[in-house]
């Protein structure tokens, strides 16, 4: 018997809702947020699923010990939200508004487990509440966010401290985007790589803003054009920061087949360079998430077109190798790059959480897509947006 190809997808889309013997293992997109060595996973389902991975252990991907949070997630918006991680605190920011008194921000604190929200006491909130990612730096949190202004992108700056929406000057300011990634590198850059304008046309990979934390302005990165690539553009795919002073991307979305799934954007050098690397057969996976974790990338969720992956590890011996293994390693000391700014301020204290820590390891080394939502909608959206963009 010949089964109908439509009916299998749907089956496969159906199943994917069906919670397995671990809650974390429904498949699908995820949002995560690395704190300490722990890796935090919460499940775009309406179960609202949280779960964590003890990095410190070691583990194969057939057997990942996944740890399951019996905690009452009170979170009302789980679509095109995005983290950000101070101190022992993940931030889940913004996404899908479903009432209109949902709080903005939510806080859970890792230590006992307690979700909260801070009441913000001043400034201009975000215009919008989704499609965007979050950066923390110095103790503020760094929002790109479209304007419904303009086709303009806008800074919106939330400091920790006061607990006050900051100004930040409108000068060359990039054009809005989402579905993109915002990657901290030394010096307190945010780089924006890749998404899809409001025009739905894809953003040019070469043409990058940057947005400079201590000077408050923008520019964009300088390419090397002579000889090198120019890898297709794409929305939720992933960036990750590595010890090598690249940035590692990883899959996303396009209306074509990506020919190029894993790409490396040189930042060793003032002008940035593009390298196709070495690696073994991988799939393309959209909406899903990854970590930079001694010299390992770990691709967590997500899903393409024929079959949701769970965890993907690639090891990264060189600085443009990779190679595809079953096993996570904890043994490796923590690799960073030299002068990576860290989350957490030195010397003060946020108003709504009397009881931090006096010091942090929490650090986030590889910002990740930072939105998530069910496939289901997704790919009727991402249709949707097919079918406007030929119109």
């Amino acid at each position: 018997m010949v089964l109908d190809r439509l009916f299998v997808k749907r089956i496969l889309i159906l199943l994917q809702f069906i919670p397995l013997s671990v809650k974390c293992f429904t498949p699908g997109p995820h949002i995560t947020a690395l704190v300490d060595n722990r890796l935090y996973f919460m499940s775009s389902s309406q179960a609202k699923e949280l779960s964590f991975l003890d990095l410190h252990q070691s583990f194969d991907n057939s057997n990942v010990p996944w740890k399951d949070l019996t905690i009452n997630v009170n979170l009302k918006r789980y679509n095109f939200a995005t983290t950000a991680v101070f101190n022992e605190n993940i931030f889940f920011i913004g996404g899908k508004v479903t009432q209109p008194d949902d709080p903005f921000i939510y806080v859970l604190n890792t230590l006992n487990e307690n979700w909260s929200f801070p009441v913000i006491s001043g400034g201009k909130p975000p215009q919008k509440s989704e499609g965007f990612q979050a950066v923390i730096f110095n103790g503020k949190i760094y929002l790109f966010v479209g304007s419904e202004i303009d086709g303009f992108g806008r800074m919106n700056v939330l400091n920790l401290q006061t607990l006050i929406w900051e100004p930040r000057v409108d000068i060359n300011l990039p054009h809005a985007r989402y579905g993109y990634t915002a990657t901290l590198i030394p010096e307190g850059l945010i780089l924006y790589i890749g998404g899809i304008f409001q025009n739905g046309t894809y953003a040019n990979m070469n043409e990058i803003p940057i947005y400079d934390t201590l000077k408050d302005n923008w520019s964009y990165a300088i390419m090397n054009e002579v000889g090198g690539i120019i890898p297709e553009g794409r929305q939720m795919h992933s960036a990750s920061l590595s010890s090598f002073n690249t940035i590692i991307i990883y899959g996303g979305y396009n209306n074509e087949v990506l020919s190029k799934i894993l790409v490396i954007l040189d930042i060793s050098n003032p002008i940035y360079s593009w390298i196709l690397p070495i690696t073994g057969a991988l799939k393309s996976k959209w909406g899903h998430n990854s970590i930079y974790f001694n010299s390992q990338m770990i691709v967590t969720f997500g899903f393409n077109e024929e079959v949701n992956l769970i965890l993907t590890i690639l090891s990264n011996p060189s600085k443009t190798s990779f190679d595809l293994v079953s096993h996570f390693s904890s043994f490796t000391p923590l690799s960073m790059p030299p002068g990576l700014p860290t989350s957490s301020p030195t010397s003060t204290t946020p108003k709504y959480a009397p009881t931090y820590a006096a010091a942090s390891s929490g650090v986030v080394i590889s910002e990740a897509i930072a939105f998530f939502w069910d496939r289901k909608s997704i790919i009727n959206w991402l249709r949707n947006k097919s079918d406007k963009d030929r119109k």
